[in-house]
């Protein structure tokens, strides 16, 4: 999930930001909203109110600066989202987490799979 200013924006399996990482490598399955409505076009834009009905049991936040998505983390629909409520949030750095070259994608990896294993315990 991608955090801007005014928007939020959900990457599918092909489109970087971890996607490639998350649903191929690792193999995790997507919710059905995600694969019915985010997967075919690579990234849908979301509101606030119904981003929960996208989010699995863990949730990926790539945000352009600390202040970014502030305002989405004080609402009571985030804080009611099960993974949320689970700690199952691994909030990346967006520009690390923008493109899929080899590079970027080992970055990925190893930095979802530490945020992973810390979510879990």
């Amino acid at each position: 999930m991608g955090l801007f200013e005014k928007e939020i924006y959900l990457f599918g399996n092909n489109w970087g930001r971890g996607g490639e990482v998350i649903y191929q490598a690792l193999r995790f399955k997507a919710p059905e909203n995600v694969t019915k409505e985010v997967f075919p076009k690579g990234y849908l834009s979301t509101s606030q109110e119904v981003v929960g009905n996208y989010i699995g049991d863990y949730v990926v936040v790539a945000a352009e600066d600390k202040k970014t998505g502030s305002s989405l983390y004080e609402s009571d629909t985030w804080k009611n989202i099960p993974a949320v409520k689970k700690g199952h949030v691994i909030k990346v750095n967006a520009n690390a987490f923008y493109f899929n070259d080899p590079l970027t994608l080992e970055y990925e990896l190893n930095t979802l799979e530490k945020g992973i294993l810390k979510a879990a315990k």
